[in-house]
């Protein structure tokens, strides 16, 4: 891949936004968790007061269409709040997160978190890496006054999506991806079969396994046998049919996780969802450790690569001051995480290279908003490398620049990349937030 290949498709400005950033919003980086969905919002907005640079890696794209402005968008999110299921037929896993098909039961992997699961009809079985279990599955839901026993499920699974049909209006889910594993509830109706609810709903869960629950500030962790943290369940979230967000909280009763939500007047679907994580660290020591470089200020993730941030590593060269870098790291089979490369650009100080990091696949574009263009003072750049035989390049592929850089743009504040055609064709989008033109 050479840097000829690298050509700006369109400046934008409010409100357009292209086909690669609708894949942007699928990819589960940025699924649409109720918690990140403001975060997206944000996201949205943030780009829509801004200028933003699109490159093609692959002339093949360069003739891509681009929708007229994220309005054409609004229906898929909506359709992902309301129902839970991100808009569109064709199902979509991102590479490592793919759920697969066993005899009644799907199987998944998570490598970032230490786990891998195996979710049938009547529970989900998590094992880690360290030897820990946890087994959870839903006994009961409905009204304080009115629970009924959850009815066995039918099963589907769709990229890195398991479905699990109870029957009832009630559909149980759950999502590999790099937050973890995002279960989910969404209700079709009330439990009393009516469109607005009208009590406190409770989804009950059976627990089992070696791990000890233990419930904290920030929601529900599981223990081993000498009380380390081995499992996190928590981000619980509830919301309606119109993104209202509901009143939700977990507890720990009669020996059962219980899920309480007042649906009061909420209108149904609703979507009850919570997040299970593994206690995974990667690794603490990397090559060139110094006081205040700002380690994990950025972090991207795909598959068993991590990509980590550091906008104020002061040394490059022998030399000091603010120039950055960028660490990479792999996971290996033992589940732990080795750096393999250190990316820095042309050096600058305070370029502030790493302030932003993204991967995908062999690709990852780091942002240095505060590189001074020529005499453009802190107009921004962004930096692409790429792997190769297994081995990460140290000298930047290509340098991306908007046609007409603007003193204190800050371009590369922002930066993602992604592989929507797959092959070798990768789309890069650059935020530059201080561009006021």
């Amino acid at each position: 891949m050479s840097s000829s290949y690298l050509t700006q498709l369109k400046r934008l400005t409010n409100p357009a936004l292209t086909a690669s950033l609708n894949d942007l919003l699928q990819r589960n980086t940025l699924h649409m968790r109720r918690d990140t969905h403001s975060c997206l919002k944000d996201f949205i907005s943030l780009l829509s007061g801004i200028a933003c640079s699109i490159a093609f890696i692959s002339p093949s794209l360069v003739q891509a269409t681009l929708p007229d402005s994220t309005l054409a968008q609004a229906p898929e999110l909506r359709q992902t709040v309301s129902t839970g299921n991100p808009a569109g037929s064709a199902p979509f896993a991102p590479t490592g997160w793919e759920i697969f098909s066993l005899e009644n039961a799907a199987r998944l992997y998570n490598v970032g978190h230490g786990f891998q699961v195996t979710i049938n009809p009547e529970q989900l079985d998590l094992k880690t890496t360290k030897g820990d279990s946890l087994t959870l599955s839903l006994s009961a839901w409905g009204y304080d006054d009115a629970l009924q026993p959850a009815a066995k499920g039918n099963i589907k699974i769709s990229g890195n999506r398991v479905d699990i049909d109870h029957g009832h209006g009630l559909n149980e889910w759950y999502l590999n991806g790099a937050f973890g594993v995002e279960q989910g509830f969404t209700l079709s109706h009330a439990p009393d079969g009516a469109q607005t609810g009208s009590g406190n709903l409770r989804v009950d869960l059976s627990l089992g396994g070696n791990l000890r629950p233990e419930m904290n500030e920030e929601g529900l962790v599981f223990k081993d046998s000498k009380g380390r943290i081995q499992l996190s369940y928590g981000q619980l979230t509830a919301f309606d049919a119109d993104g209202n967000i509901l009143d939700a909280k977990m507890a720990i009763t009669e020996g059962r996780l219980r899920l309480s939500v007042d649906d009061s007047n909420a209108r149904y679907p609703l979507v009850i969802d919570p997040l299970l994580e593994g206690d995974v660290q990667v690794a603490p020591d990397y090559t060139d450790r110094q006081r205040g470089a700002d380690f994990g200020f950025s972090v991207a993730i795909d598959g068993t690569t991590a990509v980590v941030g550091a906008y104020q590593h002061p040394e490059l060269n022998g030399a000091t001051g603010e120039y950055g870098a960028a660490f990479v790291f792999e996971i290996d089979s033992n589940n732990n995480w080795n750096q393999v490369a250190k990316l820095t650009s042309p050096a600058q100080e305070t370029e502030r290279f790493g302030w932003a990091v993204s991967i995908k696949n062999d690709v990852i574009v780091a942002g240095a908003p505060k590189y001074d263009n020529g005499a453009t003072s802190r107009a921004g750049r962004a930096f692409v490398f790429v792997r190769e035989g297994g081995v990460w390049g140290q000298t930047p592929v290509a340098e991306l620049t908007p046609n007409d850089p603007a003193p204190g743009a800050q371009f590369g504040y922002a930066v993602d990349v992604a592989n929507p055609q797959g092959g070798n064709d990768y789309t890069v989008v650059v935020g530059a937030w201080g561009d006021d033109k």
